[in-house]
């Protein structure tokens, strides 16, 4: 991907005359790491559960291992091992999708399940990830890392060794639980629908009725609801989308500016492509989700599940890499397409990529954040019998 090759086209048009642009509404605020996100090491949980727990949760079935938080104790040591905070009678459970079935499973803990109001850190869950496709451990939390200094709304992450009962699991990405604590921290409001968008969210028009959205794939829906789950209202998506596929060309710009965050989508995408993450919404129709900002009004995109990245690849004959950035798309994906369509918005994307690619992508700056993890985190890997199973 030759950056300097790629053509401005308006650009300078773009920036002195675009009457619609709408980039500085909603500014994200990007809390400190915390504690629970400590960079300085590796921290240790210290989880505590019956044998005929750790029986069903490891060896049981799976899906209900999935569906079904068993009552355990955690403590959790900071990266210099001392004592530092304890969670009693939290929820323990499996996540993920195709990792359900690896060897090394991935967890999540939810501290408010069975006591109402308990956090750690002011964090109510902890997704601890095997991140099973990535031997380096290092892709999803370096590509947050980045998010976050764009200035968009990213994940925090830390490593941390997991012990269950007497037995060392290995050593896993603490990645930050998005929900509607998420938002509240991140937008200032979780007063917004928040919808986690999987395989095959593609935004396809279905129809007018908001019903039509609530479609179920695989046992799940494609749109989940995330918060105001008693409402179940899904109109500001239907008219997201609506107003996505059916508004005339020459309407388009200023009609979709009306409802969605058009800049920092512009911004995510262009991060995407550099960090080479195809299982995403433009590739796969997948992994993402949409937050109705009620500060605005508009919809914002947020990536999400970043480990199959930076030269991971599951689909044959495609190096990522050489892919055009424009071009960097399947079949029926609205947003994208209609959106790099815009001549304006193309100059925009433009402008995101050469700059990340300057600042961000900098192998001066990236090989001694990857080398320094890799010696810190070396001793655990060593450790860890299922590191280098699937």
């Amino acid at each position: 991907m030759n950056l300097k090759t790629l053509p401005l086209r308006g650009f300078a048009a773009a920036v002195l005359g675009w009457a619609c642009w709408t980039a500085a509404l909603g500014q994200t605020d990007i809390p400190f790491y915390g504690p629970l996100y400590d960079s300085s090491g590796v921290a240790t949980v210290q989880v505590w559960m019956s044998p005929d727990s750790v029986e069903a949760l490891l060896y049981g079935d799976v899906g209900y291992a999935a569906n079904n938080l068993f009552p355990a104790d955690m403590y959790y040591f900071d990266p210099a091992g001392a004592p530092s905070d304890t969670a009693l009678n939290i929820g323990v459970r499996l996540r993920g999708n195709t990792s359900l079935n690896s060897p090394k499973k991935s967890f999540k803990l939810d501290l408010n399940e069975f006591v109402q109001g308990q956090k750690l850190y002011d964090v109510e869950k902890l997704n601890l990830n095997a991140n099973q496709n990535d031997p380096s451990l290092l892709r999803a939390a370096i590509s947050w890392q980045m998010i976050r200094e764009a200035g968009l709304p990213g994940t925090r992450t830390s490593f941390v060794r997991f012990h269950l009962n007497e037995d060392y699991m290995g050593l896993y990405v603490n990645t930050e639980h998005m929900d509607e604590e998420w938002v509240e921290e991140y937008y200032d409001s979780d007063g917004g629908n928040l919808y986690k968008c999987l395989w095959p969210a593609d935004l396809m028009y279905l129809g007018a009725d908001p019903d039509d959205y609530k479609l179920v794939v695989n046992g799940r829906r494609p749109y989940d609801l995330q918060t105001n789950q008693g409402g179940d209202d899904y109109s500001d998506l239907a008219l997201f989308i609506d107003v996505l596929n059916n508004t005339p060309n020459s309407e388009f710009p200023c009609e979709i500016e009306e409802v969605f965050n058009v800049a920092d989508f512009l911004k995510t995408q262009a991060l995407e492509v550099l960090f080479g993450h195809w299982d995403n919404y433009s590739v796969n129709k997948n992994n993402y989700f949409l937050y109705h900002n009620p500060q605005t009004d508009l919809m914002e995109f947020i990536t999400y599940d970043l480990d199959n990245t930076w030269g991971i690849n599951w689909i044959g004959g495609v190096n990522w890499a050489e892919v055009s950035p424009y071009d960097f798309v399947g079949e029926d994906r609205p947003l994208f397409t209609r959106i790099m369509a815009v001549d304006e918005y193309r100059s925009w994307f433009t402008h995101y990529l050469r700059r990340y690619a300057q600042e961000l992508f900098n192998l001066n700056a990236v090989t001694p954040v990857v080398e320094t993890w890799q010696a810190t985190l070396a001793p655990h890997v060593q450790a860890d019998d299922f590191y280098p199973l699937p």
